[in-house]
């Protein structure tokens, strides 16, 4: 579910912006009066007043003291049990290197299950963006105008 929140929020979050920077017409000025400003000044204040006293609600010296207290004590040396508690294991992955065998006793075999996925999701996206550009993207009329001015005139 989390994987689909992610891909669903990339593919939204590429669209908005392909359509914002492709976007050709001209820059519309939005007129706001005094009172749409008060309103998003009296938001603004009360969504920064709630994390400021969410912040200061939060006794910062002891988060701090329990951190420390189950943080262990750094080893010398090399542990490759522990090296995967990162994010190495996924970026080896999308390098095309299997974080959970060893290679020396595989034969050096590269193949992993990503490559796949990774490749769909790509051209997932690059249809989205090509699908962005086609929606912003100005259509032109033929300028009826023209053609009735000179009707108008009485030129044949």
């Amino acid at each position: 579910a989390v994987q689909l929140l992610v891909y669903v929020g990339g593919t939204l979050v590429l669209l908005i912006f392909g359509v914002m920077l492709t976007a050709s017409g001209p820059f519309v000025r939005i007129r706001t009066t005094l009172a749409e400003g008060l309103l998003g000044a009296c938001v603004g204040l009360a969504l920064l007043l709630t994390i400021l006293s969410g912040a200061m609600g939060v006794a910062w010296d002891r988060v701090a003291a329990e951190q420390t207290a189950a943080t262990p004590p750094p080893q010398q040396g090399f542990n490759p049990a522990e090296e995967g508690n990162t994010t190495r294991p996924l970026g080896l992955s999308l390098l095309g290197l299997r974080p959970d065998k060893d290679l020396r006793s595989s034969g050096g075999q590269l193949s992993t299950g990503y490559l796949l996925p990774f490749e769909i999701v790509s051209v997932h996206l690059l249809v989205v963006l090509i699908g962005a550009a086609y929606l912003a993207r100005t259509k032109r009329r033929a300028r009826p105008e023209a053609a009735e001015g000179t009707e108008a005139t009485g030129t044949s």
